[in-house]
């Protein structure tokens, strides 16, 4: 009997793209593939494949966006007299309307949500659907021997690292207890996950208490999409999660801006005469209007130190949302983007300057370009990812809040003199997680056989 599973991706362009490899792996599987979302996310599918509704990507508007939207005191307002609450039900009845028609249709014998919105578990499971959820970090649960990602430590396998680990969850569990609380002050009781348990009170889940990030539930397994050989050696394995690293095949995009192209061509004849010639590339990703000031000065440091070191060419991608006017005027050696196709440029690329998001890094390993990771966030996983390239030797890491032109040339130079050690460490890596790759999907493909299997064998048979 042929498989149909739905996915329910959150609407950015990485979690599709996550979405789609382990979606490609079905089809080769003979599954029957189906996503909803928003238009763009159509826009990506191919339709001969996979087929596609439109719906609306929330049940419940995000907390979060409601508060910097409104402010504080109106949100906490409307929360005071209910009438977000009212709304809120209101714009649930009318999208429940529109997913039941959708579910009715394609009979889904498994849902694949996005871990960002997991409390539509609850819908999906009222529905009696199964659901995995996927992760694009590595697993957020709790570990005795690694820390939170949200933290940069690189731990041991010692005693004393497994105590400063737990010093560092005992933190991370202060700090989102504190959080919870005041969401809940906020919204007088009524949060998102609350609504959601009150709407669907048949899906009988356990929240999962014991994680750094998010809200999971025990009884609902998890496919990541980080590669398990990136992880530390010595981390946690748990049987309700499953790895699939593959990655989507793209396109190779072209090349189209004619002032990346005369720099990538005079690199390419600088390298004949002069092997030692230097390329560095910095991005800290494509949403830096979140961190605008941080990335405003940290963009000016590496400019500045381009200035002292005339002899090696920077290419700084600074991303979408950021005014090229707030930064320094550079030297000829620099050149300014707003995007680059990084995949396409990172062959020509002798180190990246990056803020450590997990597609970066995968990127470079797959390039084999060292790396420089400065995390732009605590609020994310890129911490983590940092410590985990420096364990494995693929990468330097920095403060980007302490980061001068100085500290990071220094670091530059030190990646650069032993660029032989890091390139080897990288193709180490990059033939791990090529080998670990069919184990992952076979485990994939099983759990949900199992997840599948379990559904059908509790249906009632009627005569």
């Amino acid at each position: 009997m042929i498989i149909t599973v739905l996915f329910d991706p959150f609407p950015a362009f990485g979690h599709v793209n996550s979405m789609l490899s382990i979606a490609k792996i079905f089809h080769l599987n003979s599954f029957k593939v189906v996503f909803i979302g928003l238009a763009d996310i159509g826009k990506s599918l191919d339709r001969s494949q996979y087929g596609f509704y439109l719906l609306p990507s929330f049940l419940l508007r995000p907390v979060e966006s409601e508060i910097k939207e409104r402010g504080y005191f109106s949100f906490f307002a409307s929360n005071l007299f209910k009438s977000r609450y009212n709304i809120e039900i209101g714009n649930y009845k009318r999208v429940f309307t529109s997913y039941q028609r959708v579910i009715d249709e394609v009979k889904p014998d498994v849902v694949l949500l996005d871990d960002h919105f997991s409390t539509k578990a609850f819908f999906y499971r009222s529905m009696n659907i199964p659901v995995i959820t996927i992760q694009t970090m590595f697993p957020p649960l709790k570990q005795v021997a690694v820390p939170p990602f949200q933290f940069g430590y690189v731990p041991t396998a010692s005693a004393f690292s497994r105590n400063t680990v737990n010093g560092f969850w005992k933190l991370n569990q202060l700090k989102r207890w504190l959080d919870t609380v005041w969401i809940e002050v906020l919204t007088r009781g009524n949060t998102n996950l609350a609504i959601m348990k009150r709407l669907c009170p048949t899906a009988s889940l356990t929240v999962d208490k014991h994680r750094c990030f998010g809200i999971g539930f025990k009884e609902v397994p998890m496919i990541t999409t980080a590669p398990q050989p990136l992880d530390f050696p010595f981390a946690d394995r748990f049987s309700n999660i499953a790895y699939c690293s593959s990655n989507r095949d793209v396109p190779p995009l072209d090349i189209a801006d004619n002032r990346l192209l005369s720099l990538l061509k005079k690199m390419e004849l600088t390298k004949v005469d002069k092997p030692n010639s230097v390329l560095i590339y910095c991005s800290l990703g494509t949403v830096t209007y979140n961190s605008l000031p941080t990335c405003k000065k940290f963009f000016n440091h590496v400019i500045e130190l381009a200035k002292s070191t005339p002899d090696r060419e920077f290419i700084l991608s600074v991303g979408q949302g950021f005014d090229v006017g707030q930064l320094s005027e550079g030297p000829s050696n620099v050149r300014v983007f707003q995007s680059v196709p990084q995949k396409e440029l990172l062959p020509y690329v002798d180190l990246m300057l990056t803020h450590g998001g997990l597609n970066s890094i995968r990127e470079c390993i797959d390039k084999e370009v060292p790396m420089l990771i400065y995390p732009l966030t605590k609020k994310w996983d890129q911490p983590g990812n940092a410590a985990r390239a420096v364990f494995h030797g693929l990468a330097l890491k920095g403060n980007i809040r302490t980061a001068n032109a100085i500290s990071i040339g220094k670091k530059i130079d030190e990646v650069l003199s032993n660029k032989a050690f890091f390139i080897d460490s990288l193709r180490t890596m990059k033939k791990y997680i090529t080998a670990s790759q069919p184990v992952e999907e076979e485990n994939m493909l099983a759990l949900i056989q199992k997840v599948v299997g379990s559904k059908r064998e509790n249906q009632p048979t009627f005569q």
